[in-house]
């Protein structure tokens, strides 16, 4: 499905099937034929081989920015601000988010909007301890392994699944030292805290990636959470004219990327 404005956009958007039990999200990006479906720690081998080592160096080198993070999603949510490669994947709940997104870069290739259609029960919050166990995973080394196939109680007795177990334990004291090896093969849509003007305007949520079977494999997500398959695919094209219609609607950089930063780029611009 070629999409050439914002109205055709918003009467396929429009087109969704409603369902009390489902909640749609969007992903936006500028170039169909390179993206791939994964978070940007798994982009490149030498990132998820040194994943917790990452995380350290850069909570090591910037405490005072993590002093009210008070879990693992609160870092990585922060990470990801920041452009760290992480196991979080940004989606929106507002449409017109992503189709920014599309076009924020003007070039030849076309964008697209992927629709994600999440049942209610997979969405998860930032206290979730399932959320909990596959956020902690950034902290395990290169090795953490999950045998799904293994019982209950001999898995939670294995070495490597101890570390995580202690890692979540020091963000919540109460939780039970038991994980079920199937929740660490996930991937979850996590609702977290709107904590920062970004989050707020681009009305943010994330896919959190556990691993399939080894850390070095991401999880897949759930091909039923694709609604849209090959011709009913939203490619974007006539870029620059739906990047000015979304900021005559106030779809801008600024409002997508509020921090000061942006905005003093913005003004560069315009009295340039």
């Amino acid at each position: 499905m070629k999409i050439r404005t914002i109205l055709s956009f918003l009467q396929q958007i429009q087109r969704l099937t409603k369902d009390d039990d489902f909640v749609y999200f969007f992903r936006g990006h500028a170039d169909e034929k390179k993206f791939e479906l994964k978070p940007s720690i798994y982009r490149e081998k030498k990132w998820i081989e040194s994943e917790d080592v990452l995380f350290k160096e850069l909570v090591s080198h910037n405490p005072e920015e993590f002093r009210e993070c008070r879990s693992a999603i609160e870092y990585l949510v922060k990470m990801q601000h920041y452009s760290l490669p992480t196991r979080l994947l940004d989606l929106t709940t507002n449409p017109l988010i992503a189709l920014y997104f599309t076009v924020c870069e003007i070039d030849r290739s076309h964008g697209e909007v992927i629709v994600f259609r999440i049942p209610k029960k997979s969405i998860k919050y930032y206290d979730s301890d399932t959320v909990s166990v596959l956020a902690n995973i950034a902290k395990c080394t290169s090795n953490f392994e999950c045998d799904d196939t293994l019982d209950k109680t001999v898995f939670n007795k294995e070495e490597h699944i101890g570390y995580l177990l202690h890692q979540i334990g020091d963000e919540k004291p109460h939780f039970q030292r038991i994980i079920d090896p199937e929740d660490l093969n996930k991937v979850l849509c996590v609702k977290v805290k709107q904590s920062n003007p970004r989050i707020i305007n681009q009305s943010g949520a994330f896919l959190l990636f556990g691993i399939n079977k080894e850390k070095g494999k991401m999880a897949e997500v759930d091909s039923s959470w694709l609604p849209l398959k090959s011709d009913n695919k939203l490619l974007i094209y006539n870029k620059e004219k739906i990047k000015t219609d979304l900021e005559l609607m106030g779809i801008t950089a600024s409002f997508v990327y509020p921090e000061m930063e942006s905005f003093a780029k913005k003004l560069k611009d315009i009295y340039k």
